[in-house]
């Protein structure tokens, strides 16, 4: 064999440059495999200089950018030291300037950073002298070698001796045919999936693939085979024999020689061998595999997070275009999850969030991709289907399997979830619009009671539009000085004089006239803005309590109602404060009311803030009694003066006797606990009468006065005798 030859057969030798510990690694993994061995790692300038002079690389890939040093004058030095050295600059930085002066100081070549693997493999070749041989002489088959014993069959010695140089990794690593066969398995292999070797090698790679992962791998392999591309990277699952799905990096590599070229072909000019390895990125020890992970996983379930759902999906849907056919994206979020994980804890909220992550799994279909995207609130990827009714019974499958109860903690929980279901086609061909739709539908189901799915159409379409401008509208509204803030007289049923006033916010949208609160104000409590929506209520109230002070009668008391988003803001007492304070608004002439599921939510955490509101010298009224979970007895330990009968009972006064009771049970305990007792809806003469016959105190609604603006309320504050 000449010189020529044995140079052209012999790995190009590269010392890799750059002050990145796991950029340095993810540029070997690019590398590895494809005819080179890394004889050096350098972090420095000066390192990589003596590492050039020391192991004599063919070539040195260097980062222009490390600290301390300058670019084209070290690529300058290091020709000047090895002038045999190829150097391949890299910046991160596409600067035309840059890379002339990289060139004029001696640079072979200058590359982007995030270079295709490809790429940076052909450039190496290039400059070293070992370019690719024309793709015709590729296709042109080689004389079989001589048989050696063993699964290879016709490989040869060669493809021997490159798997005795793996046999030994601790990377899990397979050699493996164009049939997707096993040929050979190293020890790292059997023990990651835990299976023996001699059962490898009689099942294939497919085998040991999660199902949902088979299709993206298998389109990559047909690639690699067809010659467009040499390797490929891949994060997917595996499969343990106990059932367990891993987690792993795939890298495959065709198997050549030194100059690039397929070892072996088959009959039609296609490479007939691959390399495998998987690497555990549980406990990987390569920081770029772990980060790599966590980049696309859910940690706590993992499952697919939301970036690597979407890769998916588009994959998804490209391969539809090609290909046509049916997939549905699935946006799942379980009801009323707040009030489980407040009832549960947070340790038993992970295990049902993992537990629910796996029962997902069970119900769907292996092709299908489960996802994790925060919280409660999860994705599936649904390919291949043949119908729109497939995607529908799916959704009906996971509504039904989420029924039965979940053991955590000790206790049984039962959830259900609110599902949106969205379809591809001509109106839903990116992967990010699909998903909007889906979560969009998802929502119209919550909308709706949650525990049922909803399709995307035109309808949800439109609601959807409405939802958006609505919210626009109403980010704007305050600044805009659109909305108001209506105050509806208390009454005394004893005295027979106005006492408080519940401060109600209204909303008067230019074009649109009067937006009523059953509207604007549950989709604020939704969308989070009650929070600004609410402060500023406040604000106004309390100012206007302050002009009250001065009236003829007694100052009224201001009612302010706070949802239950509001309640549960950390800074909600300093929020109160602050109001009192820039007002001069007394603390007793305030009254904050709760809803009573507000309060149900989370007890421990209601009961802190109570005491710190009472603190304040506000009071406390506990709204719309009777549609919650509490009882009276429940509240007789927290710092509450009042509570407020919820209208539904008050209608029904003199018309339910069961309704009577209630009502009547209600102010009697009420009175026991030191509470006084309000009536809300108040509308007709017999409902005042039956309320004043069971002794409630205090009562509002159209009887008495519509809400009214603040001047109207001044007028009866100090005229209208009805009210002093």
């Amino acid at each position: 064999m000449t010189s020529a030859v044995q140079a052209a057969q012999a790995p190009i030798r590269v010392v890799i440059a750059d002050d990145i510990p796991e950029l340095r690694a993810l540029l070997w993994v690019a590398l590895q495999g494809r005819g080179f061995e890394l004889v050096g790692e350098a972090g420095d300038g000066g390192e990589a200089l003596r590492l050039a002079a020391g192991a004599q690389p063919d070539a040195v890939v260097l980062d222009l950018g490390m600290p301390g040093t300058d670019g084209p004058d070290l690529i300058a030095e290091l020709r000047r030291r090895s002038p045999a050295v190829k150097v391949v600059a890299l910046s991160a930085f596409a600067a035309e300037e840059l890379r002339g002066a990289a060139m004029t100081h001696g640079a072979h070549a200058y590359l982007d950073k995030d270079v295709d693997p490809d790429d940076l493999v052909a450039t190496l070749r290039d400059v070293c002298g070992r370019g690719l041989a024309p793709r015709r002489e590729l296709r042109e088959p080689e004389p079989p070698p001589a048989p050696p014993a063993g699964p290879l069959g016709h490989a040869g010695d060669e493809l021997e001796r490159v798997w005795s140089s793996l046999a030994a990794a601790p990377v899990a690593t397979a050699l493996v045919g164009p049939d997707g066969r096993f040929l050979k398995v190293n020890a790292a292999l059997c023990a990651l999936v835990g299976h023996s070797e001699a059962a490898l090698l009689a099942a294939g790679f497919a085998a040991v693939v999660h199902p949902e992962d088979r299709d993206n791998d298998l389109e990559q392999l047909k690639r690699l085979l067809g010659g467009e591309v040499t390797g490929y990277q891949l994060q997917e699952r595996c499969r343990r024999i106990d059932g367990e799905a891993i987690s792993v990096l795939c890298n495959t590599w065709l198997v050549t020689n030194h100059r690039g070229e397929p070892l072996h072909l088959d009959g039609h000019g296609r490479p007939r061998h691959v390399v495998r390895q998987l690497v555990d990125l549980r406990e990987s020890r390569h920081p770029e595999d772990q980060l790599a992970w966590r980049a696309t996983h859910d940690a706590l379930t993992g499952l697919p997070n939301r970036g690597l759902f979407l890769d998916r999906l588009e994959m998804t849907l490209a391969r539809l275009g090609r290909d046509p056919g049916l997939a549905a994206v699935l946006v799942l979020d379980l009801d009323r999850f707040k009030e489980v994980a407040e009832r549960i804890g947070d340790d038993a909220v992970d295990r049902l969030l993992v537990a629910v992550a796996g029962r997902l799994r069970s119900i769907l279909r292996p092709s299908d991709t489960v996802s994790r995207f925060g919280s409660d609130e999860f994705a599936v990827l649904c390919p291949d289907l043949g119908h729109e009714r497939d995607a529908v019974r799916l959704a009906e499958r996971v509504s039904a399997g989420l029924t039965t109860p979940f053991a955590v903690g000790g206790q049984e929980v039962v959830v259900s979830a609110s599902i949106g279901i969205a379809l591809s086609g001509p109106r839903a061909r990116r992967a990010d619009s699909l998903l909007f739709d889906a979560d969009a539908a998802m929502q119209r189901a919550k909308q709706r009671g949650g525990g049922i799915y909803e399709l995307f159409d035109d309808a949800v379409r439109a609601q959807l539009v409405e939802r958006l401008e609505l919210e626009q509208a109403l980010r704007r509204a305050v600044d805009a000085d659109e909305l108001r803030v209506l105050y509806q007289p208390i009454v005394s049923l004893k005295e027979g004089r106005l006492v408080g006033v519940e401060a109600l916010a209204r909303w008067e949208q230019p074009g649109r006239g009067l937006v009523l609160p059953a509207e604007f104000v549950p989709f604020a409590e939704e969308s989070g803005l009650i929070v600004p929506l609410g402060a500023w209520v406040l604000e106004e109230a309390c100012r206007q309590a302050a002009r009250w002070r001065g009236a003829p009668a007694r100052p009224p008391t201001m009612h302010v109602n706070l949802s239950p988003r509001q309640f549960a803001e950390p800074h909600l007492v300093d929020l109160v404060a602050g109001a009192l304070a820039d007002t001069g608004t007394d603390p007793d002439r305030l009254c904050l009311e709760v809803t009573e599921r507000a309060l149900a939510a989370n007890p421990a955490s209601a009961a802190t803030t109570l005491k710190r509101l009472s603190a304040l010298g506000v009071r406390v009224s506990v709204d719309d009694f009777g549609t919650g979970y509490s009882s009276l007895a429940s509240l007789q330990y927290l710092p509450i003066s009042s509570l407020k009968i919820d209208r539904t009972f008050v209608a029904r006064l003199d018309l339910d006797p069961e309704d009577d009771a209630m009502v009547a049970a209600v102010v009697g305990l009420a009175h026991t606990l030191g509470l006084a007792v309000i009536a809300e809806g108040v509308e007709t003469p017999r409902q005042l009468a039956k309320l004043d016959e069971l002794g409630c105190d205090y009562a509002q609604g159209y009887l008495f006065a519509r809400p009214e603006t603040a001047g109207r309320v001044g007028e009866l504050l100090g005229q209208d005798p009805r009210w002093q």
